[in-house]
């Protein structure tokens, strides 16, 4: 007999868990910069890790923002610490 796993949707992205917390009240934990990894808890006891079915979203939706501007803030602290240099021209030609 073929069963199909029990899945858990968390910000678009599909994760499989053990059949046997199907409708059960669980604690997820993960860390917002990296869901590829979820731990599933229930009443102080550990299960097994999700299976990762589709990772469509790396890190949390309002994280997204948060890296989105210290990505921004290292590029422009990157620009402030090698100045644009332009060629010298002499006679048309560049140096």
């Amino acid at each position: 007999m073929w069963t199909l796993p029990v899945a858990l949707c968390l910000d678009g992205n599909k994760y499989e868990v053990e059949r046997v917390l199907a409708g059960q009240q669980i604690v997820l934990r993960y860390a917002p910069f990296d869901l590829s990894i979820i731990q599933m808890w229930k009443d102080e006891q550990r299960f097994k890790d999700t299976v990762v079915l589709d990772l469509t979203r790396k890190r949390k939706r309002r994280v997204e923002k948060t890296v989105d501007v210290v990505m921004e803030q290292k590029r422009q602290q990157q620009w402030a610490d090698d100045p644009v240099q332009f060629a010298a021209k002499s006679g048309g030609e560049v140096r």
